[in-house]
């Protein structure tokens, strides 16, 4: 239903399968009705399997809180199934810990099989309008279990594990930072910049990325130096739309490429000069 959404974890398994078998678990609430009742998806290629269940999500809010318990009861079932045939795993690896933790927590006090913690998300940042100190207290408590009883939290940045060691519990971490696939992603030297100079954005342009910022910036700069461009790469949501075309600069210095696929990113940052973040 989203294809590029979070493909960053894909990228962390993948690396990861080049080591050892991986087994991945994915369960999705599915809004758009495309899903019967219960789908499944297997598919296995250089040492990882990629399971994938849809459920359909019923747009009431009982049926929001029944949803909840449905994730759980088919992430238990995807577990149970895979020790069933293949044994108990080694590791348990979380990406995200709410809510996929609950699972690991229930696998680790079931079958005693450990887990590891990876967390990506901005919400533990003060810059962040979605807030951790905002949360419920539920939402806490739920958190500080699942971070309490993993054997190690590997968190993207550094900055981002003190900053769960600040807010929700003491816990040793490890730093893994998102992976790029450097048979695509590598460095070519810069165009002639006397002719033009190319920056470059690429995110989803979720409030975390603050393009508006972005675009109001290179609007300023392009006022003082001409010969510069911006190419934009992600889903444009229609604030953002607007925000380019009132700039007017929409096709002649600012391009946007929308959703494209990995490869076409790695094409797209080696004919730039600059990555803005």
């Amino acid at each position: 239903m989203e294809p590029f959404n979070g493909d960053f974890i894909q990228r962390h398994a993948r690396a990861a399968a080049l080591y050892n078998d991986i087994y991945v678990v994915h369960v999705a609430a599915d809004e758009t009705g495309s899903t019967g009742s219960t789908e499944q998806i297997i598919r296995t290629a250089d040492g990882l399997t990629e399971h994938i269940i849809y459920f359909k999500k019923p747009a009431s809010f009982l049926g929001k809180i029944q949803s909840g318990f449905t994730w759980l009861s088919l992430s238990k079932r995807a577990i149970r199934e895979y020790i069933h045939q293949q044994g108990k795993p080694d590791l348990i690896h979380v990406h995200i810990p709410v809510k996929a933790g609950i699972a690991a927590l229930w696998a680790l006090r079931k079958y005693k099989i450990p887990y590891l913690v990876t967390e990506h998300w901005t919400i533990y940042h003060p810059e962040s309008p979605v807030k951790y100190e905002e949360q419920s207290i539920l939402f806490k408590i739920i958190l500080r279990r699942i971070i309490s009883h993993c054997r190690l939290i590997t968190p993207v940045s550094r900055n981002l594990g003190m900053l769960i060691n600040q807010k929700v519990v003491s816990k040793e971490f490890s730093v893994i930072e998102n992976v790029a696939n450097e048979n695509y992603f590598y460095h070519i030297e810069p165009k002639d910049i006397s002719k033009i100079f190319r920056f470059i954005h690429v995110s989803n342009m979720t409030y975390q990325k603050n393009v508006q910022e972005i675009i109001h910036c290179f609007s300023e700069l392009q006022k003082r130096i001409k010969k510069i461009e911006l190419v934009l790469i992600g889903v444009v949501p229609k604030n953002i739309d607007q925000l380019i075309k009132s700039t007017g600069l929409l096709n002649k210095q600012i391009f946007v490429r929308g959703e494209i696929n990995y490869t076409k990113v790695a094409e797209e940052l080696q004919q730039a000069n600059s990555l803005v973040m």
